[in-house]
C-alpha cells in the first residue's frame, strides 16, 4: 500500500491516506495506531469496567434470591397441598448473567455446526469485461447483457484495501404411561407450554428445508432425570418435551436460543 502522511496543516488527521483518484478509496485512512494513553489495554481500568456491566435488575435479581433460602417441593399426587421445603442450593443465589450465557451458548452451539461453503468461483463465473475510464464509474468489470437489472452491474473486485428449576418429588420417576405423565403436567402448571409448542409447529423458510431441517418449532418444558427407566418412555412422546439427564445437562438445553427462562421440572433427591 502506498499510503504516506500529508504533513500536519491541512485539516486532516496524521494517519497516513491512501494516493491517487478515480475510487472511493482515494485519501481515505489507512492504519493508525489509536492506542494513546494505554486507554485501551489499562488492566485498572479494564477491571473497573468489567464490574460496571452488572446491571441493576441483576443485583435485584441477586438479593431476591437471596432474600429466599428455601425452595418448594410440589407433590405430583394431589394439586395442592403436601408442599414441603428444601434449602436453596448455592449456585441459584449467584446473580444472573445473560451476557454470559448468551456467549456460552454461542460457543457450545457451534460444535452442531455443519461445515458448508459457496464455490471458490462464486461471483466470477461472468461475461464481464471492462468498459475503459472516463465513464464517470469505476475500474470494475461490467457485466455484459441486457433486458436484465444485471445488466452493467460491477462484478467483482479487490476492494480490501488495507431459572429457577420446579421441583417435584421423587415419584415422578415411577410414571409409566404417556397419559400419566401428561396428567403430571397439569398439576404442576407445565402442560400449557408443551401445548403452545405443539401448536407452534410449522415450515422453515428458506432452503433449510432442503437440508434436513424442514419443520420448526418452540422449545417446551425440560424434564431432568436420575435415572433412566420408565420417565423417559413416558414424557418422551409427548411433543415439545425434552427429557435430560441431570449429568448430562448442558446450556444448549436450558437456554435454547441462548436464552434464560425455559420451564423444566427435576425431583426432589436431583
Amino acid at each position: 500500500m502506498a499510503a504516506k502522511s500529508l504533513g500536519a496543516g491541512r485539516s486532516v488527521s496524521p494517519i497516513p491516506l491512501i494516493p491517487g483518484g478515480g475510487t472511493y478509496r482515494a485519501g481515505q485512512a489507512s492504519f493508525g495506531y489509536m492506542c494513546l494513553g494505554n486507554r485501551m489495554f489499562s488492566l485498572g481500568k479494564m477491571w473497573r469496567r468489567w464490574h460496571r456491566q452488572a446491571k441493576a435488575s441483576m443485583k435485584r435479581n441477586a438479593a431476591v434470591a437471596a432474600a429466599r433460602p428455601l425452595i418448594s417441593v410440589q407433590s405430583v399426587l394431589y394439586a395442592y397441598g403436601n408442599i414441603t421445603a428444601i434449602p436453596l442450593p448455592a449456585v441459584l443465589m449467584a446473580p444472573v448473567r445473560p451476557d454470559v450465557v448468551n456467549y456460552v451458548h454461542a460457543q457450545v452451539s457451534n460444535n452442531s455446526r455443519q461445515p458448508y461453503a459457496v464455490s471458490k468461483l462464486a461471483g466470477h463465473q461472468t461475461s464481464a469485461k471492462y468498459w475503459r475510464t472516463g465513464l464517470a464509474i469505476s475500474r470494475i468489470p461490467r457485466v455484459s447483457c441486457g433486458g436484465t437489472y444485471r445488466a452493467g452491474q460491477a462484478a467483482y473486485g479487490n476492494m480490501c484495501r488495507g431459572e429457577f428449576p420446579l421441583v417435584v418429588s421423587d415419584s415422578i420417576e415411577s410414571v409409566e404411561e404417556t397419559s400419566e405423565a401428561i396428567k403430571v403436567l397439569k398439576r404442576i402448571g407445565d402442560f400449557a407450554d408443551a401445548e403452545k409448542a405443539k401448536d407452534s409447529v410449522g415450515v422453515r423458510y428458506g432452503k433449510g428445508k432442503m437440508r434436513n431441517r424442514r419443520y420448526i418449532s418452540r422449545k417446551g418444558p425440560l424434564i431432568v432425570y436420575g435415572t433412566k427407566g420408565s420417565l423417559v418412555e413416558a414424557f418422551r412422546n409427548i411433543p415439545g418435551i425434552d427429557i435430560c439427564n441431570v449429568e448430562r445437562l448442558n446450556l444448549l438445553k436450558l437456554a435454547p436460543g441462548g436464552h434464560l427462562g425455559r420451564p423444566g421440572a427435576m425431583p426432589f433427591s436431583r
